[in-house]
């Protein structure tokens, strides 16, 4: 198990993971929000972020949106979740899901 010993080496890697791992959800959906309870079991919310869309979606998808709640994307600055999607995959044209595990590509450093 990567993130129990608490060696340093470990914390680093924590802390590389969480400014580079993100999950994309929504708290209007009991699936999707039982992220919460899986991150918060398996110990997990010290290591990968979380950030909650705007409940309301309108024919643009799900939004990033400062409001009670929910924020904006702190990562790619994202406005919509869609465009993560079209980043991943230009040609994605199916439907976009919530929750999203985002995890940004990281350079050799």
């Amino acid at each position: 198990m990567p993130f129990v010993t608490g060696s340093r080496r470990t914390d680093r890697r924590a802390f590389r993971l969480y400014r580079d791992a993100i999950i994309f959800t929504s708290l209007c959906l009991p699936l999707a929000s039982r992220t919460f309870i899986v991150l918060k079991l398996k110990r997990l919310e010290k290591i990968i972020g979380v950030t909650v869309v705007d409940p309301i979606r309108d024919e643009r998808g799900w939004a990033f949106r400062d409001g009670p709640g929910y924020s904006t994307d702190p990562i790619n600055g994202f406005h919509f979740l869609s465009e993560a999607y079209q980043a991943t995959d230009p040609g994605f044209d199916r439907r976009i899901t919530v929750p999203v595990l985002w995890i940004n590509k990281v350079k050799d450093r």
